[in-house]
């Protein structure tokens, strides 16, 4: 461009010296009629050499700029501005985190909390007898927090995700270690055992699914205990075959049939069966069912609720993207209406209250809650919980209805009770 530009800079002097030899002292309108001017041929192959020159560089830096690798997708966290072209994930708040709440009628309740300690995050204990506005402390023994139930563990310092309370009384802080009391949370003791997934309570017994060993994929060797209420021992009554499953499930009614759902990992990358247990006799004997969720496009159950006879299947896609779908019996798994969609995105709780109300919740945002009272033909959206998102936030969640009252937890940082069957919802603030 440095010849170009000099051969043009030239021609502009010498049009300017042409241009400076007429003289100005001739009146306009004596000035004879304007002819060709022989200095501008020159200016003007100048003008247009550099013309094509600059478009020569433009048309080839268009073509490098149509070349580059397409730019990396901007990260945006829901309900927010997009955030710097390399996401860096916002660590989540180290305040307490609720990691379960049970529910023990009359207003009263539970909550596991993971508290940041030393090691990470300790476990602590708080109950409520008046619906999540006071809560006290119970002091527990010092024990870690598990993000998932399936975990492999020394049984000697175990962690746990998960509480349970069969009476007043008699409780459980378990997944995937296990710690029982026998006196409402005054003292607890430590029990020795394999790896417990999940806990239910059936009529007079407590059911418990545990496995050997991890690593195949999932948890191997998975076995359903029983034991009376209370007592450490523990009597294997069925042995599934859940290879690469996702730790099991139980769902439990104290008037209703039992049911343990053994989900595929959806993000493991290869497909397996769901399978769906029931029992009729508080966990004896077990038989198979199908999965309801079969006709939802090639989806499968992900979690499953139930009370009396009725057993709700929330379904997802195999790979775990796209919309998710409810599947509803009336007759204890039997048989299924066709499912229908879940009126919220990314659901992953689903809970069914005495009077037939379905519940469906995200543990991840958006948060939000819905319930339908006609088995899921429709359904009304009952709180949005505007949150931000942070990439270590856990995603347990927690939704659990008893009588009229209802406990949903999606972030972490508080819960939602109602205490009219899910007509109305309060957000509850626990102990920091």
């Amino acid at each position: 461009m440095t010849e170009l530009e000099d051969r043009l800079r030239a021609a502009l002097r010498a049009g300017a010296a042409t241009v400076s030899s007429v003289d100005p002292r001739i009146p306009d309108g004596n000035r004879p009629a304007r002819s060709p001017r022989p200095w501008l041929a020159p200016l003007a192959a100048a003008a247009v050499s550099l013309a094509v020159a600059v478009s020569t560089t433009v048309a080839v830096h268009a073509v490098r700029v149509q070349r580059r690798p397409a730019a990396q997708p901007t990260f945006v966290a829901p309900g927010s501005s997009p955030l710097t072209k390399h996401y860096s994930p916002v660590p989540a708040p180290a305040a307490d985190q609720i990691l379960d709440i049970d529910l023990t009628g009359s207003s009263g309740g539970w909550a596991l909390l993971a508290r940041s300690c030393s090691g990470g995050r300790c476990a602590a204990l708080v109950r409520t007898t008046d619906a999540g506005q006071h809560w006290q402390r119970v002091p527990i023994p010092a024990v870690g927090t598990a993000s998932q139930s399936g975990e492999d563990c020394d049984q000697s310092s175990c962690a746990v995700s998960r509480v349970l309370f069969l009476t007043s009384r008699v409780g459980y802080l378990f997944g995937p270690g296990l710690l029982t009391t026998s006196d409402a949370g005054a003292s607890w003791s430590r029990r020795s055992g394999p790896p417990v997934d999940d806990l239910a309570v059936a009529g007079t017994s407590v059911l418990r699914i545990v496995h050997g060993h991890g690593g195949c994929p999932g948890p191997c060797d998975v076995r359903i205990q029983r034991a009376l209420s209370g007592s450490d021992t523990w009597a294997t009554v069925a042995q599934p075959s859940v290879y690469g499953l996702s730790p099991g499930v139980l769902v439990t009614d104290p008037v209703g049939p039992a049911y343990a759902l053994f989900a595929d990992n959806l993000a493991a990358g290869v497909v397996h069966q769901t399978v769906l247990l029931r029992s009729l006799d508080a966990g004896a004997t077990w038989q198979s069912l199908p999965d309801g969720c079969a006709d939802a496009r090639g989806g499968q159950a992900v979690a499953a609720a139930a009370r009396n006879r009725t057993l709700v299947l929330l379904c997802m896609p195999h790979g775990g993207s796209g919309p998710g779908a409810v599947a509803v019996s009336t007759d204890a798994g039997n048989s299924f209406a066709p499912p229908r969609r879940a009126p919220i995105a990314f659901p992953g709780l689903v809970a069914v209250s005495a009077t037939g109300r379905l519940f469906v919740a995200s543990r991840t945002v958006p948060y939000s809650l819905a319930t339908s009272d006609d088995n899921g033909r429709s359904w009304k959206v009952a709180v949005e919980d505007a949150q931000t998102f942070a990439a270590d936030l856990p995603q347990l969640g927690r939704l659990v209805v008893s009588g009229k009252d209802g406990v949903w937890v999606g972030y972490p940082y508080h819960a939602w009770w109602t205490d009219d069957a899910g007509q109305h919802w309060r957000r509850v603030l626990l102990p920091r």
